[in-house]
């Protein structure tokens, strides 16, 4: 690390900095600073050659005046994991593009004058470094990664038709990358784990209708360039891919509720049938108890007010099951309310069905008490009218 430090240290202190070749070239004149950083450059395992007035010095270089001019070479430039290179353009092209996906451990840009890890972030390597997350979430939501002999990666995509994205950019992409922020959005929708599987796929169809008709070079350039119009492509999609999802969902907790309200309406209408059936029977069974006989009067009258009697029960029983059909209507109108509120599309989907058990709740609730009053008042009136005809009859 001391040999990186005094290598940028001496760049900064040079008249001009190149990287020509492998090697690193500076025009400085000589200081009292020289000396130590060519020795801390020595030390560190870096080759430097130093030329004055055309002939080489041997380093250190304390013999020559101060304010003399020199050319310095630092040769080898060729370490992963100290890099130096003219500028970010260069670092993208550095050994085939190794840098396109990953920054190395260390590295100076001498147009840029930056080195890794000073403060503030010079705004190209926050671009660069952008870029690279940007790689990272193609690589997350790509089918497949394919890598070629030189190390270049390329993102496969199946979705609906195939397509290839080969991940190089240039430094002039860089002007073009989206912020931090807007990155981190459309990293927090796609790579959600809710709905995460439907989620990526929903991307992949928006990057594919995105790219189909790009030059397959400079599709990759172009997603950086559009990242905008891809999300807004992708929330579009997966916002439709909700209503369907919601929709079902929403359908089957419906159809499971409408279950529900069936069978407690024709629980309660089988336990109030069978109580009342019971009544208009018991009447005519009473009607036929009734006989033209003087000392049976007093019976007559009885089995009358029996009649009127169960005719009372009837009555409070067909109150009771119409009170219980309304508790359950409002029950209902209660769901349908919220299901409204909730998504009026969904309702109006729903619709057929939530008419049709309204009907049935309907018809549970003024059909079924109205054909028993009508069988409850035909039986009560006819036993009162057989009561009549034989108090009116002559005894026999």
């Amino acid at each position: 690390m001391a040999g990186f430090e005094s290598i940028v240290q001496l760049c900064r202190l040079a008249e001009t900095s190149t990287i020509a070749g492998t090697d690193l070239v500076l025009h400085a004149r000589k200081s009292a600073e020289t000396s130590p950083l060519l020795q801390a450059i020595e030390a560190a395992q870096w080759r430097t050659t130093v030329v004055a007035d055309g002939s080489e010095l041997i380093i250190p270089v304390d013999k020559i005046s101060d304010n003399k001019e020199i050319v310095i070479y630092v040769h080898g430039m060729t370490r992963s994991s100290e890099v130096f290179v003219n500028n970010i353009g260069m670092l993208l092209k550095y050994d085939g593009g190794k840098f396109l996906y990953t920054e190395p451990s260390n590295f100076y840009l001498i147009q840029e004058n930056y080195s890794r890890g000073e403060v503030p972030v010079h705004k190209v390597v926050e671009q660069y470094r952008r870029a690279i997350r940007i790689v990272d979430f193609i690589r997350q939501i790509a089918d497949d990664i394919r890598q070629d002999a030189s190390g270049s990666s390329s993102a496969v995509f199946l979705t609906s038709r195939k397509l290839l994205v080969p991940l190089t950019y240039q430094n002039w992409d860089l002007d073009k990358v989206v912020e931090d922020s807007e990155i981190e959005e459309i990293e927090n929708e796609v790579l959600k784990e809710h709905h995460g599987e439907a989620r990526k796929d929903i991307a992949r169809r928006a990057l594919v209708r995105l790219l189909a008709g790009v030059q397959q070079d400079e599709r990759f350039s172009t997603f950086i360039r559009s990242m905008r119009n891809f999300r807004e492509s992708f929330l579009a999609d997966f916002d439709i891919y909700i209503s369907a999802f919601n929709f079902d969902k929403t359908r089957d907790d419906f159809e499971r509720k409408k279950l529900d309200y069936v069978i407690k309406l024709n629980a309660i209408g089988n336990d109030a049938m069978g109580k009342l059936l019971a009544i208009p029977v018991g009447q005519g069974l009473l009607a036929s108890q009734m006989k033209n006989e003087v000392e049976l009067a007093l019976a007559n009258k009885a089995l009358l007010v029996g009649s009127f009697i169960f005719a009372v029960i009837a009555l409070m029983i067909l109150i009771s099951y119409v009170l219980s059909i309304l508790h359950l209507r409002d029950e209902f109108n209660v769901e349908v309310k919220i299901l409204k509120e909730r998504s009026f599309p969904t309702y109006r989907k729903l619709a057929p069905m939530v008419r049709g058990l309204k009907f049935r709740i309907q018809v549970h609730l003024w059909g079924i008490p109205g054909v028993m009053l009508t069988l409850l008042a035909v039986t009560t009136c006819l036993t009162l009218s057989a009561y009549k005809a034989i108090v009116v009859a002559p005894v026999i």
